[in-house]
C-alpha cells in the first residue's frame, strides 16, 4: 500500500483519532473540522491540530509547522 492510499484508508474510515491515541496523545477533542490534542509528552491541549476534512490529513503541531498526519507516527516507529 502506498502513501496516497494508506491516507485514503485513514480518511474513509475514520481512523484519525486511532492513530493519535496509539501514538499517545492525549486530551483529544473531536471538533466540527479538526481533532485537538496534546503530545504524548506534552499538556498544551491544542499543541497538534489534525484536520480531517480532507484525505491528505494535514496537521499543524505548537510550532506551526504543517505536516501529514503519517509524519506525526514517525518518532515512534521501532527500529529494529
Amino acid at each position: 500500500m502506498d502513501i496516497k492510499r494508506l491516507k485514503q484508508y485513514i480518511f474513509t474510515n475514520e481512523k484519525v483519532e486511532y492513530i493519535l491515541l496509539q501514538i499517545g496523545c492525549k486530551n483529544i477533542v473531536k471538533h466540527d473540522n479538526y481533532y485537538s490534542c496534546s503530545n504524548h509528552d506534552g499538556d498544551n491541549n491544542k499543541a497538534i491540530c489534525q484536520y480531517f476534512d480532507t484525505e491528505y490529513l494535514n496537521c499543524i503541531n505548537q510550532l506551526g509547522t504543517q505536516a501529514s498526519l503519517l509524519t506525526l507516527t514517525v518518532p515512534h516507529q521501532s527500529i529494529d
